[in-house]
């Protein structure tokens, strides 16, 4: 069997609203599939993100942290890690532990069916689990029908036989129903960190997105989520793995990478536009997550033409600019 490569190791493109751009390749059907590793990433994170599709990652070897919502969990070789739509979550490699794993991600249209069927298998599996995410152990009586059906899909993808498209289909059917008797045999996930909590987040994270071109502070974040400075710390070290003042600037960034890609707009425009008090602190941020420059950048035209841009270093020192 040909292993299909995500880029030979693990690199995501995120949009504004922080959801990841995913590519699929089973033509057009929203499905991806992969083999990959998190050994490339230099900082060791991937940054916080969310994802529009179900999510399964499966340990072939090593051991992976993974936090979802604020919640840390290690996964580890022959384990798979199910992840619902719209929740934020990053993964971390383990110092001095290799990794490698198989992703795969779906999302609903995939399902051509009777609602019936939807409402009863495929919905809870993609909407209900709490806190967004569920482990299948190594030694769960599914765990190993699940990772042939894993394997049967690298392999129709690899092939692609006619009609590979409606094989691949119809696999991902089967292996929901599996997922499904699985997920009824164990319990999901860790403790749900509360909606009290969620909702502070929430209203924070809004904040930042409604008011990103002026300064925001410690105290304007605090306001808006109801909370002290140190919950308020707290609360973006769980459910994003960073501290507040470092979001703020992923955020811009994101922001300006899109300015930059899609309209000819001057550098000092977008650096007003993004929130930087002024371009050569701009161009100056940009370099340090992105090594490169942003007129580099634009020239470029990365990252979709070169898969091997990294977006950047999520625990790149940010100082206390806001």
């Amino acid at each position: 069997m040909e292993e299909i490569k995500v880029n030979g190791s693990w690199f995501l493109d995120i949009e504004p609203d922080l959801s990841a751009k995913q590519d699929y390749n089973v033509g057009d059907v929203p499905i991806f599939i992969g083999v990959t590793t998190p050994d490339g990433i230099p900082s060791g994170k991937l940054p916080s993100h969310w994802n529009h599709g179900l999510e399964t990652i499966f340990i072939k070897k090593g051991a992976l942290k993974v936090s979802v919502s604020g919640t840390d969990r290690i996964i580890r070789e022959n384990e798979l890690l199910i992840i619902n739509p719209g929740y934020m979550h990053y993964v971390e490699r383990l110092e001095d532990q290799s990794c490698e794993m198989i992703f795969f991600s779906m999302e609903e249209p995939v399902f051509a069916m009777a609602e019936s069927i939807r409402k009863k298998y495929m919905m809870p599996i993609f909407h209900a689990m709490q806190p967004g995410f569920s482990v299948i152990p190594a030694d769960s009586p599914c765990r190993r029908e699940l990772v042939e059906l894993l394997e049967r899909m690298l392999d129709t993808l690899s092939r692609k036989k006619p009609a590979y498209d409606l094989r691949m289909i119809g696999l991902v059917h089967e292996y929901f129903a599996v997922m499904h008797e699985a997920l009824l045999l164990i319990e999901k996930g860790m403790p749900f960190i509360g909606s009290r909590n969620a909702e502070a987040m929430h209203k924070m994270v809004t904040h930042i997105q409604e008011n990103y071109a002026s300064s925001i502070t410690m105290e304007d974040l605090c306001r808006a989520g109801g909370v002290a400075r140190c919950k308020c710390i707290t609360l973006f070290k769980h459910y994003t793995g960073t501290t507040p003042a470092s979001y703020v600037l992923q955020y811009r960034l994101y922001l300006s990478r899109y300015f930059l890609r899609h309209t000819d707009m001057p550098l000092s425009q977008i650096a007003s536009i993004c929130g930087f008090t002024h371009q050569s602190h701009f161009t100056s941020r940009f370099t340090r997550y992105h090594h490169m420059t942003p007129l580099q950048f634009r020239k470029s035209e990365m990252p979709e033409q070169n898969p091997n841009f990294l977006l950047h270093k999520l625990d790149a020192e940010t100082g206390d600019e806001d």
